[in-house]
């Protein structure tokens, strides 16, 4: 079973910098799907809330 880029991309922003490092050398789908603004939008909003 796959999961749409969408659902993939909500999981990994839960996942801190390294995390998602280590997950873009699971597989080209994955280092793909960390490419979504979705993936990196949680961690700018943060660095702006500083």
């Amino acid at each position: 079973m796959e999961f749409p880029e969408e659902v993939l991309a909500h999981i990994f922003s839960y996942l801190s910098v390294k995390e998602r490092e280590s997950a873009c050398a699971v597989c080209k789908r994955w280092a793909q799907s960390m490419s979504h603004p979705r993936v990196w939008r949680l961690i700018q909003e943060k660095s702006c809330e500083m």
